[in-house]
């Protein structure tokens, strides 16, 4: 711009437009220049342009304080909306993504029957195991000597 007048504090302290600790420390600037403003004001007189010109000049070395206000209330907004929020959001996340996981499982009867089936094939297994064991005790003795004289004996001569 072409006014000498022209305060640059915006472009100082708002980087682009979507620089939200930017304008909210803006807005805590131009908070104070407004309360020294009206401190002035309440004395009965109008500010000068040489008062507002002091108040930009002190105000304009305290941006950096304006920027970490700024930084603060923004974290401190956050974490208060998120842990009012923490119930809405737990379930909203659960709600889309469990119930259909949840939806996709096996009834308890059929686990309950996919139980009982598993555990009768495995107890009928046991038994044709032990009973082909028991009938056939002799066949395997004679196995287990034959192999006893083939690797043991012959391993140890």
């Amino acid at each position: 711009m072409a006014n000498d007048d022209y305060n640059k504090i915006f472009e100082n302290l708002v980087e682009d437009e979507g620089n939200l600790i930017g304008l909210i420390a803006y807005s805590l600037y131009k908070q104070e220049k407004r309360k020294e403003i009206v401190k002035i004001a309440n004395g009965g007189k109008k500010p000068t342009k040489t008062q507002i010109k002091r108040i930009e000049s002190v105000l304009s070395n305290q941006l950096e304080g304006f920027k970490e206000q700024a930084n603060i209330l923004l974290d401190t907004t956050f974490e208060y909306l998120v842990s009012e929020n923490l119930d809405n959001i737990y379930s909203e996340y659960f709600l889309t993504k469990d119930i259909d996981k949840l939806s996709k499982r096996d009834s308890l009867w059929t686990k309950l029957w996919q139980s009982v089936f598993f555990r009768i094939c495995w107890v009928f297994l046991i038994a044709i195991i032990s009973i082909i064991l028991y009938y056939n005790i002799d066949s395997l003795k004679a196995v287990g000597e034959n192999f006893h004289k083939t690797f043991v004996e012959n391993k140890a001569e």
